[in-house]
């Protein structure tokens, strides 16, 4: 409940490691897509929100290769959080943008995804780009935009997801657009609410 009430209102958190809740400046839209933001762009070292303990923590995943081109965390859908203690049923996302506060929850748009396999499982990171003009650094409407005017932006995300956590750890399965990140975040939703 508590969580629900900080998604609606916000909720202070200066003291992050003692208790971290999620941060908007504006109430939860169901119409709307938000991510929860875990590791911000610049860091090297990766992040993950506990449910369970309900604040941030470093994880032992340390980065063997440049700090995260974007903002990593998860996407925020429905009133899920408080039924779901494992961050493994969310779907990961990056969103391309300057630094974002880690737990700061930001509405966003997908314009595409990356489907990496690590460790013999497949994953899907949803490309997000926030909604709001004034945290855009790069003005990308959708997957032909990421594909024909922000090329190198698409290489050097899927350059950094391959090399990560080291020389031939991730394999790239490929890429797709906001379409198919629209079915993959329905199928999510869906797959939470049964």
């Amino acid at each position: 409940m508590l969580l629900l009430l900080c998604l609606a209102f916000g909720c202070d958190t200066s003291n992050q490691e003692s208790s971290a809740r999620y941060r908007q400046n504006e109430p939860y839209d169901a119409d709307r897509l938000f991510a929860v933001i875990e590791t911000p762009a610049g860091s090297s070292v990766s992040s993950r929100y506990d449910f369970e303990k309900d604040r941030i923590n470093s994880t032992s995943d340390t980065i063997k290769f440049l700090p995260y081109p974007g903002n990593y965390g998860f996407i925020l859908q429905n009133e899920v959080i408080e039924r779901s203690l494992n961050r493994n049923d969310h779907l990961s996302c990056l969103v391309l943008s300057s630094s974002i506060t880690p737990l700061d929850v930001v509405e966003i748009y997908p314009i595409g995804v990356l489907s990496i396999k690590f460790n013999a499982n497949e994953e899907h990171i949803v490309i997000c780009i926030p909604a709001q003009p004034q945290l855009q650094s790069l003005k990308i409407k959708d997957f032909v935009d990421l594909m024909t005017e922000y090329e190198p932006v698409r290489y050097q995300v899927q350059h950094w997801f391959s090399n990560f956590m080291g020389a031939n750890e991730v394999h790239i399965i490929g890429w797709e657009d906001e379409e198919f990140a629209g079915h993959l975040i329905d199928q999510q939703e869906s797959k939470q609410v049964n």
